[in-house]
């Protein structure tokens, strides 16, 4: 038995902190990973946020011991930090979920001809009115009249920190008024049009009123555009993304619905396709023509604003991306030698790249040509064209990056395949099909991603297009890890995978796999009557069942349910499927739960303890449980007949206390 299953979880941590021994943590991730998940999961209700939270857990548990923290009950103190860090991401993935439906408000509005501003002007000052009276000051102070939250601070006391506070849930209050009142508007959205509004306000001089109408309209028309440009936004820094691609939604339409950091979690702008050999954007087939009120000299006179400011105006900047998007074509060369003449070109990276989407979406090779003419924006810029023209004419821009079979391209076109894969998986299929044969090289990477995404949401439609791949090597491992990631979630379901494997002794493994992981994270929910989405075994365990099969499920079960047991008992059918199920249970409360499988031991084959196999579980099992409560196994140990199994036992809890 190696010599690290006879230790307990404090001498393993010790013998972490003191040695840095990885083996030893590596054993402790062993023994806590299952109770790990199946807490972030119940929290999270998908696999891949669970994973997430796990990592962090045992990330947290190295740094601290590392750090010379004393932990008393590692499997306590972990379901806390778990729990935690379960509950941070489940809050972001709700905020993430209510901008998508605010998202896809906007778009329906947009559908319907409908102008949000429009809609939010008659009805914002009625709203701010209707709110308490701390809120309603913060907002108007800061946000119509332009004051600091110093400023503010020093005029009614308190702190900056508390006032900027203050404004956020001020903000929290008037969206949800508006909502209540028809009008779907998310904070960042708000933020943006009052600042608008202050900006509107200030512009008092002749030269400002006469460019004023054409920035007005540039600034707030609907663009309607589709969701790709969220993937061009990605160079952004990460606050002025989150803060700005929202808030240009009320202001800018859909085309800056989602943010740079949804779009690199993986999540898509709205539900138009994008399509995979569309002759134009979805943009054109809902409003007919772009919307032509652009100025020129608006153009210049915020670009002269933006130079004068110091760092990044973030407001400035999106409202220079904005007309960008809706620059028309006989005007690309002008924008470009403005922007080049700038003097500090770093700060004009997202704005030039805006520019070549834009170009893009009219004439993508010859976007490609003036890069030459540019190269300090070569590299965004040549992002910014390539996706563009992935999601307007999948077909040409995959025979050109075929033909150049470099890997930057490579590397934007993951990126790409993952937005797509979100919302239209069977396009992202097509496209890695329509590569494999001019770019064999690229073929395995993308072909592996997009599985791996799509299975997420249709794993049966996943399978069946990873099966039709020549390459046994290739498609056989990957279909055992798709089975296991589609089990943690949909259970039955990862087995239907796994199916599709046509060798026998690999489809067998990875069935055994998926069981396990179906029995570790539903196992309890799937011996229910009304379980979904896992498949239903109150009536018994499947036909095509081996022993090995229904010994793993019974492990994995106990490992996070194990006060469900008489329960799984009752799904044995036979004498010889109780056995089975028996010799599971000890194996898996070896390492959650022993107190919970005792009577399961005197059950046991006689000669069961004579296998190393069932000499390791044996002493796990005792180890285990005197770890957690040594008076009640010691009890336990004492009262039972000096049988070869309970003899292991002993021989294991005798060598503990010696230690």
């Amino acid at each position: 038995m190696p010599e690290s299953l006879a230790k307990s979880d404090q001498e393993l941590l010790r013998d972490f902190a003191t040695r840095r021994d990885e083996d030893a943590f590596a054993m402790l991730v062993s023994r806590h990973r299952g109770l790990a998940f199946a807490t972030a999961y119940r929290i999270c209700g998908n696999a891949m946020d669970a994973e997430e939270a796990v990592q962090h857990g045992f990330t947290t548990l190295s740094r601290k011991v590392r750090q010379g923290a004393e932990i008393q009950s590692l499997g306590a103190w972990l379901h806390r930090v778990v729990v935690h860090e379960a509950v941070k991401i489940r809050k972001k993935q709700h905020f993430r979920k209510d901008r998508e439906r605010l998202a896809q408000k906007h778009q329906e509005m947009a559908r319907e001809g409908r102008d949000p501003i429009a809609e939010l002007r008659p009805v914002l000052d009625e709203a701010l009115n209707s709110l308490r009276g701390s809120d309603r000051v913060v907002l108007t102070l800061h946000y119509l009249e332009g004051r600091s939250f110093k400023c503010i601070a020093s005029q009614l006391g308190g702190t900056a920190g508390a006032w900027q506070k203050r404004s956020i849930r001020a903000l929290e209050a008037l969206s949800k008024r508006l909502r209540h009142q028809g009008v779907p508007v998310s904070i960042a959205a708000l933020t943006s049009f009052l600042a608008a509004s202050r900006a509107e306000a200030a512009a008092s001089t002749p030269t400002m009123s006469s460019l004023l109408p054409y920035g007005r309209d540039a600034v707030t028309r609907p663009s309607a555009g589709n969701g790709i440009t969220s993937l061009l936004m990605t160079s952004m820094k990460a606050g002025i993304a989150l803060s700005f691609a929202m808030g240009t939604l009320a202001v800018c339409g859909w085309k800056f619905i989602v943010p740079p950091l949804v779009a690199r979690a993986g999540f898509s702008s709205g539900d138009v396709s994008p399509g995979i050999s569309v002759p134009s954007s979805p943009r054109f087939a809902r409003t007919g023509v772009r919307p032509t009120a652009f100025s020129l000299e608006w153009v210049r006179q915020l670009m002269s604003e933006y130079e004068e400011s110091e760092g990044r105006d973030s407001r400035l900047e999106s409202h220079l991306r904005s007309l960008m998007f809706l620059a028309p074509p006989e005007h690309f060369e002008e924008l470009l030698d403005l922007i080049a003449s700038a003097k500090d070109r770093a700060r004009y990276q997202p704005i030039a790249a805006a520019l070549f989407a834009r170009w893009a979406e009219e004439n993508p090779e010859e976007a490609l040509a003036r890069l030459d003419a540019v190269p300090e924006f070569a590299a965004e810029g040549y992002r910014a064209v390539l996706i563009t023209w992935l999601n307007m004419h999948g077909d040409s821009a995959l025979e050109y990056v075929s033909a150049r079979k470099e890997e930057a391209d490579l590397k934007i076109l993951r990126e790409f395949l993952e937005y797509q894969c979100e919302r239209h998986p069977r396009d992202a299929a097509r496209m890695v099909d329509q590569i494999a044969e001019d770019w064999p090289e690229a073929d395995r990477p993308l072909f592996e991603q997009v599985a791996r995404l799509w299975a997420r949401s249709e794993p049966l439609e996943a399978g069946n297009w990873v099966a039709s791949y020549p390459d046994e090597k290739v498609k056989n491992p990957l279909l055992r890890s798709m089975a296991v990631d589609v089990a943690k979630v949909r259970g039955f379901e990862g087995l239907e995978v796994a199916n599709h494997i046509e060798d026998a002794h690999e489809r067998a493994l990875a069935r055994n796999d998926a069981i396990y992981w179906w029995g570790t994270t539903s196992g309890g929910y799937s011996i229910s009557p009304d379980s979904r989405p896992v498949r239903n075994l109150s009536t018994g365990f499947p036909e095509d069942w081996t022993a090995e099969n229904i010994v793993t499920f019974s492990k994995s079960f106990m490992i996070n349910f194990s006060k469900d047991l008489p329960k799984l008992l009752e799904l044995a059918e036979g004498e010889d499927q109780r056995a089975l199920v028996y010799e599971g249970s000890v194996k898996g409360s070896a390492w959650s739960n022993p107190a919970a499988a005792k009577d399961s031991i005197a059950q046991l084959p006689a000669d069961f303890g004579s296998t190393q196999m069932g000499r390791e579980t044996l002493r796990a099992f005792m180890l285990r449980w005197s770890e957690m409560d040594a008076s009640s196994a010691g009890r336990w140990l004492a009262e039972q007949p000096n049988t070869p199994n309970i003899q292991v036992m002993r021989e294991a809890q005798s060598g503990r206390a010696a230690r």
